[in-house]
């Protein structure tokens, strides 16, 4: 009667344990930044082509800044997800040139920083062979 009893104890956390991680990855899953989702958030703004102006709303500039900060969010590979659909070029092209402005010194830069760094962090030799390969592909 007690072996049993510690047999249905221990099922029974396994499940709850099992459970437990499945709602963390269900949760983790669904805030993790798709190229998707920014296409999403870019058509939810519906911006209008102010591509002519030269003005600034404070409305598209949060706006801008919550695409942006989705932008900065994205992998490498989502990234490029998103250069190969074109969504956000259409999206910058809409732009006003402030905005166009403020949308480069918040996702290139921030992405050129970053990327700085991670060759910053490479072994001396390994930033050697990248720096080299990298020259000579410019120079082809």
């Amino acid at each position: 009667m007690r072996r049993n009893r510690i047999l249905l104890q221990t099922v029974l956390l396994l499940v709850l344990i099992w459970g437990g991680v499945t709602a963390l990855r269900a949760f983790a899953g669904s805030k993790q930044i798709t190229a998707e989702k920014v296409n999403r958030e870019i058509e939810a703004a519906a911006f209008e082509d102010w591509s002519e102006r030269e003005s600034a709303d404070p409305g598209r500039e949060k706006k801008l800044r919550e695409i942006a900060g989705l932008v900065n969010r994205l992998d490498f590979a989502e990234r490029q997800k998103t250069r190969d659909d074109r969504t956000t070029e259409g999206f910058f092209r809409k732009m006003s040139p402030p905005e166009k402005k403020l949308f480069i010194d918040l996702t290139v830069r921030e992405s050129m920083g970053k990327f700085m760094e991670a060759i910053d962090a490479l072994p001396p030799e390994k930033r050697k062979e990248f720096v080299k390969q990298g020259l000579s592909e410019i120079q082809s």
